[in-house]
């Protein structure tokens, strides 16, 4: 997965045995005031990236008793990707 793709990702995402990848963040410069904006979309990067994809039993655990924070996606994509 892609990090914007994690970090976009809401519990409504996670069924029992899979995520539903349908959206993303994305960061960019407001041309007027150099602010560095972040906001999810409602649709993947790509027509491809929206897919589901399967939970491995040793993820299965943490998803369950773990709060979604974009921290904590983060820290599990470094872990079993």
């Amino acid at each position: 997965m892609r990090v914007g793709e994690l970090s976009g990702l809401c519990k409504s995402d996670i069924d029992e045995r899979q995520i539903h990848v349908q959206r993303t963040e994305i960061t960019y410069k407001d041309p007027e005031t150099g602010e560095r904006i972040c906001e999810v979309r409602d649709f993947p990067k790509s027509e491809a990236g929206d897919r589901y994809l399967i939970i491995p039993d040793s993820a299965l655990k943490t998803i369950s008793t773990t709060s979604f924070t974009v921290s904590w996606w983060v820290s599990i994509a470094v872990k079993f990707l």
